[in-house]
């Protein structure tokens, strides 16, 4: 029996999801979306040998909880039963998820490279060596979510790079009709599919565009970006998961005009830093996030116990870090939130978490020890006796009512949902 993998969205969900199909051997494709054109890009891949797409759109009414079922473990069966009556799918297959994880995992992964559909050639501008300027997506963005300074930020960028064409593309971008600049070039409008744009975007000194596809595309292949988001890209964006890369200049909604003209003019400077020096905002999230909109804010609340867990972090920052694979999601993103990423980290030998690390760290700033010298140490109460045991410098161990007698080797201070000791010095 024939296996498919099944997959949707938009073209940022099925180029990272392909990546799953590459690695599981899935030769055969149900693309379900608006976008009928990816169907050629999925086909033009060398480990792909059939695609059936079919007209999903986000005006029905399951549309967006299935993909959440979708990339659900414990849904994804009763998932895959629904689409086969919603689609009237072939019976005479064996259907699995290729989607793209819910919670970054053992799926955090891009193609290693790809290849182009016929379509993308369709409309290519003949330039080179060009300054690519994309404030807007195919996405509707309505103007109070839009960064407030894309007009006057597009006419520093013709300014600060006088001797190279400034290309404007994107749908519906307004407040671009008074660009005077003898170097600006108007192409609103003109691409048909995000593969032609990235295309485009390979012949590019330097690409400006807000998180979306083509930063996908651009990771890829090693492309100088700087990415300004607007409103609605916000800590749970699908695009802030897995992006860390010394080629990427990430400026959040609220950044300053003054910050994002001293990117800008300090481009090439920051695309060779050392990986190290990057900082890393809430990276740690897919699409269909396990942790829920509710429980981010709570990480983020003053009033809430996560501040002093993550203020104490934030205290031991230099220090070697070591991780349980028992721990829950939302704490290792916190670390990953607070400590920008750039920390050492050893993990037990768990097969599953080893995965997930090996690709946190081909996308994340992110190394590990084989061996901790002097570890801080996050765990549960499960591996307490075995933290202690290794006298180690501090710890966090998550969860209530925790006892040891080995304690009274520690400062303990007990909060509501964790419980923070440090070793006393002799």
């Amino acid at each position: 029996m024939d296996k498919w993998g099944i997959t949707g969205g938009g073209w940022g969900d099925v180029f990272v999801s392909l990546s799953n199909a590459k690695r599981r051997n899935i030769r055969n494709i149900i693309l379900l979306g608006p976008f009928p054109e990816l169907k050629e890009f999925i086909l033009a891949q060398d480990f792909i040998d059939h695609c059936e797409h079919y007209l999903f759109t986000p005006k029905e009414s399951i549309y967006w909880q299935s993909f959440v079922n979708l990339c659900s473990p414990w849904k994804t069966e009763t998932q895959i039963n629904e689409y086969k009556v919603y689609f009237n799918l072939p019976q005479d297959r064996e259907y699995t998820s290729i989607q793209l994880s819910v919670s970054g995992g053992e799926d955090l992964s891009l193609l290693d490279s790809y290849n182009y559909s016929s379509k993308a050639y369709e409309y290519l501008p003949d330039y080179e060596d060009f300054i690519l300027f994309q404030p807007s997506s195919n996405h509707s963005t309505p103007d109070e979510n839009k960064w407030k300074y894309w007009p006057e930020f597009l006419n520093e960028v013709c300014e600060f790079f006088p001797n190279n064409k400034v290309i404007l593309i994107g749908q519906g971008n307004q407040g671009y009709n008074d660009i005077k600049h003898p170097n600006f070039i108007d192409l609103r409008d003109k691409f048909t599919s995000a593969e032609g744009v990235a295309l485009f975007a390979e012949k590019a000194k330097l690409i400006i565009t807000l998180p979306n596809n083509l930063i996908y595309w651009l990771h890829v292949k090693n492309k100088p970006v700087i990415s300004i988001s607007n409103k609605e890209f916000n800590l749970l964006s699908p695009f802030k998961r897995l992006l860390i890369k010394p080629t990427l200049i990430d400026l959040e909604f609220d950044v300053s005009y003054e910050e994002a003209v001293w990117n800008l003019h300090n481009w090439d400077m920051l695309v060779n830093r050392d990986k190290n020096e990057i900082s890393c905002p809430y990276k740690f999230t897919s699409k269909f996030t396990l942790i829920n909109q509710h429980t981010v804010n709570d990480l983020y609340n003053n009033r809430s116990s996560m501040t002093i867990y993550r203020n104490l972090m934030s205290e031991h920052k230099d220090l070697d870090w070591f991780f349980f694979s028992e721990i829950d999601i939302k704490y290792l993103y916190s670390v990953l939130n607070i400590l920008g990423g750039n920390f050492e980290v050893g993990v037990t030998l768990n097969e599953t978490l080893m995965e997930q690390y090996i690709n946190l760290e081909k996308y994340l700033v992110l190394r590990k020890y084989g061996a901790v010298k002097n570890p801080f140490v996050i765990c549960n109460k499960a591996n307490l006796e075995s933290v202690l045991a290794a006298n180690v410098i501090g710890f966090i161990c998550i969860g209530d009512n925790i006892y040891s007698h080995s304690l009274q080797e520690y400062e303990v201070v007990r909060y509501q949902e964790f419980m923070y000791g440090r070793r006393i010095q002799n």
